[in-house]
């Protein structure tokens, strides 16, 4: 992964500004990949939602709301029936929670090779994300 040299400046001044956007159209980079949903998931609601504010219901509401889309964008480009039956809310759940260790360590990566030139929010982010990470590596 080339890793732009400016992404943690960006993260930063976000943070700070309390702005948060979430582009489900596209990738880091603007690269579209074959991979699995629960990476692309963890990623995108951990990295951008704070913990607390990640509560069971917001959380489920918004994987019924991405389960719900993806069905929808199957059918519309014709998927097999039988298919869109086995992508199923507990599926698409197990994977988010399966791949929670990956965002937390990915986002490690936006780090600033120096803490001390990271934001505080940046780092307590950083923080909860690793410890959502122990928790659920705990419960394999």
């Amino acid at each position: 992964m080339v890793l732009n040299l400016n992404t943690h400046e960006l993260l930063n001044t976000n943070l700070e500004k309390g702005i948060v956007l979430i582009d489900w159209t596209r990738k880091f980079g603007g690269e579209t990949h074959c991979g699995c949903i629960g990476e692309d998931l963890a990623k995108c609601i951990c990295w951008n939602m704070p913990t607390k504010e990640r509560n069971e219901t917001q959380l489920v509401k918004l994987l019924q709301y991405y389960h719900y889309q993806l069905l929808k964008r199957l059918q519309s480009f014709g998927a097999d029936a039988d298919f869109q039956k086995e992508i199923t809310l507990d599926r698409v759940t197990d994977a988010f929670e399966h791949y929670i260790p990956l965002a937390a360590l990915t986002f490690l990566l936006f780090l600033p090779e120096d803490l001390n030139d990271a934001n505080s929010a940046v780092l307590e982010k950083a923080h909860q994300l690793l410890e959502e990470a122990e928790t659920a590596i705990g419960n394999f």
